[in-house]
């Protein structure tokens, strides 16, 4: 959502010539990374003046005509900085007062290019400047340096300056993100209960420590009941923990631990139409998720087709055009990943009997392999989405494809939040990461954190300790 400011501030909330900022806010400085990471960064900041070095309008500048999300991202701070500026008279050198308190303005003076040179810096790289613009700052108030860089995070440190990484909606740390299930220590009676009733037993009924499972689990999360040696495994949907009683299997693929059995359980059903699973390497997230696919579009029909979709993101200079043939051709490294998973969901584990599938598969218009790039203006319907490798999205590239969706058509995140490789993204502000703090305890929304590699002894063990 861009705001249009001019909607929202009348032109005498800019300040006046020579009016003086209150010592006791806090300056907020913004890089490029902040802003390229979340447009709306400005926005956030209701008790703090921020302020943008006008370098930073000329990085902006340059990153604009880029096809990707950093080229939209600038494109939109642009517009939103320009909105700014028109709707307060045309200067935005000054103060101007924006929805929730704060302020923000373009500062071009005072910038301490001496004390920057003397720590061994070069005044003229534009990192080095917006430190020289925060360092001015900080002679009147104090002040934060915002930014997604680590390296520009640490040199304002070493300068004495307090730097943040910025978090868009707020996120949480990644450990303190839910990985949508616990354990529980219950009577032998309520797994007795959850067993005999296929509806489940209702939450509110629960008496004792066991009413604290209606704060612990919430909607589409899961629990494992125990009590001696027995157990059960449980979601919650509504108001009712639901056993999961039957083995839970698609296209011939059979869970191996109860954090693939609450996957699947939320891939297998239709009204759970947003899906993430996150995990470490060999967890099994594409595995199951187009296991899943599969299975409800060519054995359930209850989709039209499978779309699978991942982010191009470049290593050094391998860009897509810069790959052979044509678009098909161009995709297809990034999408060998998912032709892995077809092998390992063939009967013999075959290359060629994947292919064979894969080919008869896209022939029939019943799977196709994309880039996110290729997404913008589409209406998806009737469609089962893996998205994969989500952790290299931006966050403003997950609202696009989500408003793709139409009804009938489920879409599934998966990915790795500790393997990103597009820059200006963390483990908190990536789109699973952003999608989980957004969604959580939505009705139409379910999140399992898968922590076993499933791959294989090898695999198992180097996830573990290297």
């Amino acid at each position: 959502m861009r705001l249009l400011v001019t909607d929202l501030l009348p032109r005498s909330s800019a300040a006046t010539d020579g009016e003086v900022i209150s010592p006791a806010r806090t300056c907020v400085v913004l890089d490029t990374s902040a802003l390229i990471a979340d447009p709306e960064c400005v926005f956030t900041f209701p008790d703090a003046d921020a302020v943008i070095p006008l370098v930073v309008i000329e990085e902006l500048d340059q990153h604009k005509t880029r096809l990707d999300d950093v080229g939209r991202a600038a494109r939109e701070v642009i517009r939103t900085i320009e909105d700014l500026r028109v709707g307060n008279g045309g200067d935005i050198r000054q103060p101007v007062a924006v929805p929730g308190g704060g302020t923000v303005r373009i500062e071009t003076n005072g910038l301490h290019l001496d004390q920057v040179e003397a720590k061994g810096l070069d005044p003229h790289k534009p990192d080095n400047r917006i430190l020289a613009a925060a360092l001015g700052q900080a002679e009147q108030r104090p002040v934060r340096v915002v930014s997604n860089d680590a390296a520009l995070r640490i040199k304002a440190a070493q300068l004495g300056l307090d730097a943040e990484e910025h978090h868009r909606l707020l996120g949480r740390r990644d450990d303190e993100r839910p990985v949508g299930w616990i354990t529980a220590e219950v009577s032998s009676e309520l797994i007795d209960d959850v067993f005999a009733s296929p509806h489940g037993v209702a939450v509110d009924a629960l008496i004792g420590t066991e009413a604290m499972l209606d704060d612990a689990v919430g909607t589409n999360e899961f629990a494992v009941l125990r009590s001696g040696s027995q157990s059960v495994l449980v979601r919650r949907q509504g108001d009712r923990l639901i056993g999961l009683t039957r083995p839970a299997e698609a296209w011939g693929l059979r869970p191996r631990s109860k954090e693939q059995h609450f996957a699947l359980d939320l891939l297998l059903d239709p009204s759970v139409r947003v899906v993430a699973l996150d995990g470490i390497a060999g967890t099994g997230k594409t595995l199951l998720a187009l296991a899943a696919g599969l299975e409800q579009v060519m054995e359930r029909g209850l989709y039209d087709k499978v779309a699978v979709y991942r982010p191009v993101v470049p290593v050094g200079r391998a860009e897509l055009g810069f790959l052979p043939g044509g678009l098909e051709e161009k995709l297809d490294p990034w999408m060998t990943a998912v032709t892995d998973a077809l092998v390992a969901l063939t009967e013999r584990r075959s290359h060629a009997d994947a292919r064979t599938l894969l080919e008869e598969m896209t022939e029939r218009d019943k799977l196709s392999m994309e880039a996110v790039t290729y997404l913008r203006g589409r209406s998806l319907q009737g469609t089962y989405i893996l998205v994969d490798e989500a952790q290299n999205l931006e966050p403003p590239t997950l609202k696009t494809i989500l408003t793709r969706v139409s009804e009938g058509t489920k879409v599934v995140f998966t990915g790795d939040t500790s393997q990103i490789d597009a820059p200006y993204l963390s483990e908190r502000n990536n789109a699973i990461a952003v999608l989980i703090d957004a969604f959580e305890g939505e009705d139409v929304f379910g999140h399992v954190r898968l922590a076993h590699c499933e791959r294989s002894e090898v695999a198992n063990l180097a996830a573990m300790r290297l």
